[in-house]
């Protein structure tokens, strides 16, 4: 009743708040596995306080882009809005002109590309159902489509594939 309450939380404390208390759980830039073995904790969370563990409705967002591009050739939009917000803490005081990223770490384009949503509408669409699959069953997917790097044509193709995704999923 009234408006749902969801947690987002990456690490296990938090998981298991979200089970014990909300509405729904919520993650972001995790792979399937991984958010498999979150929506676990969750349930678990739930069941030890007397809910009803299939009660809370699970979510991810993802950065996505629907395109027929290379992932070379959009790694650096798909990278920006992850790093930007990383690296507003540091840039909080600053009144410059805004910055880029520097040189990919260590492992860093390796671990976007594994929770990042980058491809055609079918590829896109079966990432999504595997994110269901690991959840047991339906999900809430939000859909990072804001890329500053994609310019305004290109967005608007991207869209335009996330509605041909919504087909291609079920329900």
């Amino acid at each position: 009743s009234g408006v749902p309450i969801w947690i987002g939380a990456l690490v296990e404390p938090g998981i298991a708040r979200a089970g014990r208390i909300a509405d729904g759980f919520f993650v972001t830039e995790v792979t399937p596995e991984e958010f498999g073995a979150q929506v676990a904790i969750a349930r678990t969370a739930a069941k030890e306080a007397g809910r009803d563990p299939e009660s809370i409705a699970m979510g991810v967002h993802l950065p996505t882009l629907v395109t027929q591009e290379s992932w070379e050739s959009v790694r650096d939009a798909v990278r920006y809005p992850g790093w930007k917000y990383d690296d507003m803490y540091a840039q909080r005081a600053y009144a410059g002109p805004l910055g880029l990223p520097g040189p990919w770490g260590d492992g860093e384009e390796a671990r976007l590309r594994e929770t990042s949503l980058v491809g055609t509408p079918e590829q896109v669409a079966a990432r999504i159902a595997e994110y269901a699959t690991a959840a047991g069953g339906d999900i809430t997917f939000v859909a990072r489509s804001y890329l500053p790097g994609v310019g305004p044509e290109g967005q608007r193709r991207a869209l335009e594939g996330l509605a041909r995704v919504r087909e291609l999923l079920p329900g």
